[in-house]
């Protein structure tokens, strides 16, 4: 995927459909091992990360749900720039 982008600063990215293909498959195994994550969004003024546990994955409305350790969020799927595991540091 081609968004790598530095979290705080604002980027508008029109992923292709062999990206998005890739992040739906990455979200979809994620999703089924609830594996905890760290996402890049974009944000209104600056992008910013989530980190959690997906628990939804509604492509037909293009919708994430993610559990995080404070509440749930509603991602647009639009608004994912990248998604990957979160690695805890021993």
């Amino acid at each position: 995927m081609n968004a790598n982008k530095d979290v705080g600063k604002q980027v508008f990215l029109k992923l292709t459909e062999e990206d998005q293909l890739e992040l739906f498959g990455r979200l979809r195994v994620f999703w089924s091992n609830t594996i905890e994550v760290t996402i890049t969004i974009v944000g209104e003024h600056e992008n910013r990360k989530i980190v959690g546990v997906v628990t939804g994955l509604d492509t037909r409305q293009g919708l994430l749900k993610v559990q995080k350790k404070e509440g749930w969020e509603l991602i647009e799927l639009t608004d994912v720039l990248s998604v990957g595991l979160m690695m805890e540091m021993l």
